[in-house]
């Protein structure tokens, strides 16, 4: 069985110099979808599978449709995995 990396959604948000900037001004859909952006890139060039887990009940998404390219479902923990 291959490995998967785990990454906290929300912590990788506010960590990351331009997600942490989308975050001050509650831009959280944006912050999101460069997240996935970033790490679809790095998926496919490490041949790896990331889960990133956004676990926060205070923060949600304005939009609850799965990312292009992303599987897995969507509920009280929003989690996409991606796969190579």
């Amino acid at each position: 069985m291959a490995a998967v990396t785990v990454i906290d959604g929300y912590n990788f948000l506010h960590y990351h110099p331009t997600t942490k900037q989308m975050m001050k001004f509650d831009q959280v859909d944006q912050a999101r979808a460069m997240l996935h952006k970033l790490l679809a890139a790095y998926a496919e060039e490490q041949q790896q599978e990331f889960r990133v887990v956004y676990d926060a009940t205070t923060v949600s998404a304005s939009d609850n449709r799965r990312p292009a390219g992303f599987h897995g479902s969507i509920n009280r923990i929003h989690s996409w995995t991606w796969r190579d």
